[in-house]
């Protein structure tokens, strides 16, 4: 009887150890649910600012004045935009026109350069960097120097 008693109380001990664990693992289920329900929020409320960005940029975009294009030799579109000193020198050296120094300033030798330039693409040879003459740097330059602008 004593084994009875003792196995009885040995197997109670031992499933209340189990319905423990089981409470113990219900709290620990219902504190992650808890945690996913909460990071789930997060991430809508995320995805809604990254649509709200996304229409704010492309509204900006639409808001921007656009340039006039012109196609060039390669079909490939180019904006129009003021070239520096250093990036006119730089087109005409690759182009095989320029042979100073790229320093920036708009001597002689550059303006001779341009000058050579246009002449030998049918233009009138003003030594001035017009529409024309920036396409054609643009179009005769064989890849963008540091600070090109496109």
């Amino acid at each position: 009887m004593s084994i009875k008693l003792l196995t009885v109380i040995v197997l109670a001990i031992f499933l209340s150890g189990c319905a423990t664990t089981k409470k113990g693992n219900n709290i620990e289920v219902q504190q992650l649910k808890g945690r996913v329900t909460g990071l789930e929020t997060d991430l809508q409320a995320k995805d809604r600012e990254i649509m709200r960005l996304e229409d704010e940029l492309e509204k900006a975009h639409e808001k921007r004045p656009v340039l006039k294009e012109e196609r060039v030799k390669d079909e490939k579109a180019v904006e129009l935009k003021k070239l520096s000193t250093k990036q006119i020198q730089t087109a005409l050296k690759r182009a095989g026109f320029y042979r100073g120094l790229v320093d920036g300033k708009m001597g002689p030798a550059t303006t001779e350069a341009i000058k050579a330039l246009q002449k030998a693409n049918g233009l009138k040879a003003d030594g001035v960097v017009g529409r024309k003459t920036r396409t054609i740097l643009m179009r005769d330059s064989t890849g963008p120097s540091e600070g090109w602008v496109k």
